[in-house]
């Protein structure tokens, strides 16, 4: 039903989520980054990773990153950094920052 090709009949997210199979386990869903509105963490390896491999401006990207634009520093930060967190690289790193931005942003 879920990859059924007529729209009219194939299940919504809202029956997916509804359904027995789909609650068999806890969803753990995680809070993400909304961009705009939160703060990206800067690392400062991806920030050398960018000027070494792609000539980036470091402190203009950082700049940048830091004042949540969007742009092609910021687009290509910010899809580094989702690279590596998700190869495993500067996972914990990464962690670390985003628990701090995000504690920093509870005591406001």
């Amino acid at each position: 039903m879920i990859l059924n090709p007529d729209p009219t009949t194939r299940y919504t997210i809202k029956d997916i989520r509804a359904h027995p199979w789909y609650n068999q386990v806890e969803p753990n869903e995680k809070k993400g980054i909304i961009l705009g509105k939160d703060q990206i963490p800067v690392t400062t390896k991806i920030m050398e990773l960018l000027n070494k491999d792609y000539g980036i401006d470091i402190d203009k990207c950082e700049q940048d990153v830091k004042k949540n634009k969007f742009n092609d520093l910021t687009t290509s930060y910010y899809l580094i950094s989702k690279r590596k967190e998700r190869a495993g690289i500067f996972r914990q790193q990464y962690k670390d920052e985003l628990k701090q931005m995000m504690l920093g942003k509870k005591k406001k």
